[in-house]
């Protein structure tokens, strides 16, 4: 389980995630943010020169 925080209405909410786990070990839903060092690192090698 993991929490995740969205906004509704205006005002922050709290919803408890629950993820399942495939055979092959796939989680099928990830937290905002979990193992994203890849796509970062992507974003700032592939990006414009000189920012």
């Amino acid at each position: 389980h993991y929490f995740q925080r969205k906004e509704k209405l205006g005002q922050a909410v709290t919803e408890v995630i629950s993820p399942s786990i495939d055979r092959n070990g796939r989680i099928d839903q990830w937290p905002d943010g979990f193992f994203d060092e890849w796509d970062k690192s992507l974003e700032m090698l592939l990006g414009p020169v000189g920012e």
